[in-house]
């Protein structure tokens, strides 16, 4: 999902342009910027030694995301779901995120 809307980006297409630029209102010149971005921590999230530091990346680049629609007035709905996938997928793949979790299971007492 990341690598289409970074190369969506990068494509440069009127109606993507139209949505960042006119409706989101983020400078033509900042939407290559962005997809370097997306790339760049999409990167760094799937090389497993790095996975936390990328979920983190991750995360703060749908923040910004959440923040300019909720600007707009738009809710935020696919990129809250699309972090909690990701901090989902983190649990489950990441041990150490495992034992942070609240619902572990505790061994019989």
């Amino acid at each position: 999902m990341f690598i289409a809307s970074a190369s969506v980006k990068l494509s440069g297409l009127p109606r993507v342009v139209e949505e960042l630029h006119g409706r989101l209102g983020f400078p033509e010149a900042m939407i290559p910027w962005l997809a370097a971005i997306q790339f760049a921590c999409l990167a760094v999230f799937i090389f497993p030694r790095a996975a936390v530091l990328g979920g983190v990346l991750l995360t703060g680049y749908l923040g910004g995301a959440v923040a300019a629609l909720v600007r707009i007035g738009d809710p935020p709905v696919v990129p809250v779901v699309v972090a909690l996938l990701i901090w989902s997928a983190l649990t489950l793949r990441e041990p150490t995120l495992r034992r942070l979790t609240p619902w572990r299971r505790h061994p019989p007492a």
